[in-house]
């Protein structure tokens, strides 16, 4: 397994993009991976790892959340798993965890979400963790260790600061195993798969809200700095590519950054921040709680032009952001926040993409997709209509 490998394109503040190359050792950043923020309204913390077995054809998605609830009066916990193997089709189950049941330790880094735990097992020569994954939901009971192919991939750095003239926000994102190997097993209901050299990934991704002088004790949320995202992760024999876009709010100039990343065999081959918008054509449409449409994407810059024909096929989930607000008060929540959703599906893709002096050709490879979408910037106005609506509400339900 490399060591480090080069980057190009480093991002700043405000994802201010700088056009330069460098090389990174990820080893600095492991102890921000296990980083926690204090708890405060409006921070974000998400651990999320996915699981592709080829030799069955099923899927394993796991998340823990810990972030402010929909009309951001309190912070709530979920736990999430969604999967699809042959024998019992598309299994999804988000659950609401009681407050204070989030426990986390630095060191030696363990996460515990109520009766679900995900502890890092750090390899004694090196900074490199396998991360063992045991969660217990409902009929589903996942055991599982994902165990680093490549080393840690760093597209942001760090962390990043987001802030106008009074409000800031730390953003960190970082794919600890991008390219991964998973043991263990699987149970939904009386149904175990064994896993024993599966495709796996695992991240950690943090917002921690600013809220000290000089900067205003109105908390910048996430949903204030991003519009929407996109997240396709691609994975063929030794090969996996994954790309990122980030699409900023207006006050952030409709800045948009995407992120690449190539790996092949134990080696990052490509890894690259680019101040560019992905272009994409759909070619049938969206069926919201059904599917997601097929589409075209495709980028071209001086070194790199990549050509992705994407055909969704198991929806996994179908998130409507606002679900868990009250039955009573969700049409008057649906006027003030509009209707923010999420895709988490399997997709079949071809892939044209070449950079540098490399090429690579896939055909009906195997890939995880996910977009998200918020809404436009409210403006003060609204901010204020937004407050009185959720005290009414707080009232009344």
């Amino acid at each position: 397994m490399q060591s480090g490998y080069k980057h190009r394109g480093i991002i700043s503040d405000n994802a201010v993009l700088e056009d330069r190359t460098l090389h990174l050792d990820s080893s600095p950043f492991i102890p921000d991976e296990c980083y926690h923020p204090p708890e405060q309204l409006g921070n974000i913390e998400l651990w999320y790892a996915d699981v592709y077995d080829p030799v069955t054809g099923s899927v394993f998605v796991v998340q823990f959340t810990c972030g402010p609830d929909a009309l951001k009066k309190e912070t709530v916990l979920f736990i999430s798993f969604h999967s699809y193997t042959p024998d019992h089709g598309v299994t999804s189950t988000t659950r609401q965890v009681p407050a204070g049941q989030l426990h986390v330790i630095e060191d030696p880094y363990q996460v515990t979400l109520e009766h679900s735990v995900i502890r890092a097992q750090k390899h004694p020569d090196s900074h490199r963790s396998a991360y063992h994954i045991h969660v217990k939901l409902e009929d589903v009971l996942v055991d599982i260790i994902i165990e680093p192919v490549v080393t840690s991939w760093i597209p942001f750095g760090e962390k990043i600061a987001f802030h106008d003239t009074r409000r800031k926000g730390i953003f960190s994102w970082i794919p600890a195993i991008p390219k991964g190997k998973v043991s263990g097993s699987v149970t939904i209901g009386q149904s175990t798969t064994k896993l024993t050299d599966a495709h796996g990934y695992y991240d950690h991704t943090y917002w921690e809200t600013g809220t000290q002088p000089p900067f205003h004790p109105n908390p910048l949320f996430w949903d204030d700095v991003v519009v929407r995202w996109m997240w396709l992760k691609i994975i063929q024999d030794d090969i996996k590519i994954a790309v990122n876009e980030f699409r900023f709010r207006p006050w952030l100039d409709d800045r948009s950054i995407s992120s690449f990343l190539v790996c092949k065999g134990d080696s990052i081959v490509l890894s690259s921040n680019h101040e560019v918008r992905l272009e994409r054509k759909q070619t049938t449409p969206d069926i919201p709680y059904r599917k997601a449409g097929q589409f075209n994407l495709s980028c071209s810059l001086n070194d790199m032009n990549l050509m992705f024909g994407v055909t969704p096929t198991n929806l996994l989930r179908y998130q409507d952001m606002l679900e868990y607000t009250h039955p009573v008060s969700r049409p008057l929540v649906r006027m003030v926040f509009g209707s923010p959703v999420a895709f988490y599906s399997m997709a079949r893709v071809d892939v044209n993409m070449t950079f540098g002096t490399e090429k690579i050709v896939l055909s009906d490879a195997v890939a995880f997709y996910e977009p998200m979408v918020l809404n436009t910037r409210p403006s003060r106005f609204e901010d204020r209509v937004r407050r009185m609506i959720s005290k009414r509400i707080s009232r009344r339900v």
